[in-house]
């Protein structure tokens, strides 16, 4: 079959890029999401302690790329993240006037402030800020 193109810019290709890119593993130290990288998770499942690199692209299927940096955050469950709450804090901003589709952005989940639960750390055009996994916004 043909590989359908992604677009990052709707609901449906993150929700497509998500479901290629993470599959049924339940065990991530980053998820990525993003209008150029499209979808990654790292997974640390190398035995020298290093990560693989899970990203399906726009155009490509999902590309496997080991690497030697190991996991700098705590480990979480990439299923708790809905990525149609992702493409809702978007939207959101969209509906405020403050992002249009052809606005590079990202959205990195992680655990990086140990804060007993992922957030998202998102950097819309020149703007950052980071929200609960609900896309409540908690740090501007």
């Amino acid at each position: 079959t043909l590989l359908p193109t992604l677009d990052f810019t709707s609901p449906w290709g993150l929700q497509k890029g998500f479901e290629d890119a993470v599959g049924e593993r339940r065990v991530a130290s980053v998820l990525g999401f993003g209008s150029a990288v499209g979808v990654y998770l790292d997974t640390p499942q190398r035995a020298d302690g290093g990560i693989d690199r899970r990203q399906r692209t726009a155009r490509t299927p999902v590309i496997v790329t080991p690497r030697t940096d190991g996991v700098q955050y705590a480990l979480f469950d990439p299923g708790l993240v809905d990525p149609a709450v992702v493409w809702q804090v978007l939207a959101d901003l969209q509906d405020a006037g403050e992002f249009t589709l052809d606005t590079p952005w990202t959205c990195v989940v992680d655990n990086r402030a140990d804060a007993g639960a992922p957030r998202m750390y998102y950097t819309v055009g020149d703007r950052s800020f980071v929200t609960t996994l609900a896309g409540t916004v908690v740090r501007s």
